[in-house]
């Protein structure tokens, strides 16, 4: 699970994000702890990312990219949710990664009950 990044890593999100998607779907999957991880995940992200997040999971996971783009209503907090933040959520495998960004490509969340959005 990439150990030998551990000692290198600030924070568990940075250490997270060198994980690879398998090892982090095991993570929050895991019966015993992933709902630990999960918080743990949710409670290091800033709050606008928290909000999105949410709004995700009560949705259904699945939402047009183009409207997942608009959320932060503020221009400053929007262009770091793009530039950022939807990155950031797409290397910790919290939606999945999209290679194309128009309107039709979806975001999605990992909706299962570990989703960090759900803890």
């Amino acid at each position: 699970w990439g150990r030998e990044r551990l000692e290198g890593s600030r924070d568990l999100c940075e250490y997270l994000e060198w994980l690879s998607p398998r090892a982090l779907r095991e993570l929050y999957g895991h019966t015993e702890r992933g709902a630990y991880a999960c918080r743990a995940v949710l409670q290091r992200l800033s709050p606008v990312i928290r909000q999105c997040l949410l709004r995700l999971s009560v949705c259904g996971g699945q939402l047009p990219r183009a409207l997942v783009l608009k959320w932060p209503c503020n221009v400053h907090e929007r262009t770091i949710w793009i530039q950022t933040e939807l990155p950031r959520l797409e290397r910790l495998y919290i939606i999945l990664p999209t290679n194309n960004t128009n309107s039709e490509t979806n975001a999605n969340a990992n909706v299962n009950s570990t989703d960090p959005a759900a803890a």
